[in-house]
Parts: C-alpha cells; structure tokens; sequence
C-alpha cells in the first residue's frame, strides 16, 4: 500500500525510504536523555509534510498525520526547558 502512495506522490521510492529513515531517527531520539524535544521537532515536521502531502496530492484524510503531529507538539511541549539548550542558549539568567 505505501509503495503505491508514494508512487502516487511522485518522487518514487527514494522518498519512502527517506521518509523511513527520518521517522526510525527521530523515533530513537525520543528515547535519548534530553533529546526528546529534537526528536518530536523532527516527527513534527514529518507529519506536517505528510499533513500537506495529503491535502495536497493525495486527498483521503489526514487525519492520522494530524493526531500524530498533535501527539509530537504535546511532547514539544512537556519537554519544553529542553529548546534553549538545543538552540545553544542559555535558560539562567548572566549574572
């Protein structure tokens, strides 16, 4: 089934298998101590493609993409202290 979707897309296979790489990467980065916020950023952004992708090209529901980029921006959200430190800012104060 996901090969004719992807087919449908049309940028063939390399993208399913891309796709699958990012999605198994930041899979893994939810499960990394103070990574959490770095992995749900990038399935986030996974789904708001395949959320586009769907209102775009393919046209059944996106509503699987959409529940699963609310469930990334809820944990954007618990794991939020974590932003400054993978932008490389500081979350004290200079004294």
């Amino acid at each position: 089934m996901m090969v004719a979707t992807f087919d449908q897309i049309g940028f063939g296979q390399t993208l399913r298998y891309f796709t699958g790489a990012v999605e198994m990467i930041g899979t893994a980065l939810l499960w990394l101590p103070r990574r959490q916020v770095v992995g749900a950023a990038v399935l986030g952004g996974t789904m708001a493609g395949a959320v586009l992708t769907h209102l775009f090209i393919l046209g059944p529901s996106a509503l699987p993409a959409t529940v699963l980029g609310l469930l990334c921006a809820t944990v954007l959200y618990i794991y939020r202290d974590q932003i400054p430190e993978v932008l490389g800012r500081s979350n004290t104060p200079e004294t």
